[in-house]
């Protein structure tokens, strides 16, 4: 799976926590949804489920998706 693959998919995963929160009346919080989604790769990598590169290409694919729900946050 390209980077691109993975930003999108991590990106339609935030919205789903977003959305998700919002329809519980939560406030969401988007700095703590990125931080669990880094602590679940971290898991991952421990488990040895990933490897080194793939865990590189999956945390900075974690930040672009974030960035990315940052620039469209009124809209999610």
């Amino acid at each position: 799976m390209s980077l691109s693959q993975k930003t999108d998919q991590i990106y339609r995963i935030i919205v789903a926590e977003v959305r998700t929160a919002r329809r519980q009346a939560q406030i969401p919080d988007l700095d703590s949804i990125i931080a669990g989604l880094k602590a679940e790769l971290e898991r991952d990598v421990l488990a040895g489920r990933f490897s080194d590169r793939e865990a590189c290409e999956m945390e900075r694919a974690i930040e672009i998706a974030g960035e990315q729900a940052r620039v469209n946050w009124a809209s999610i």
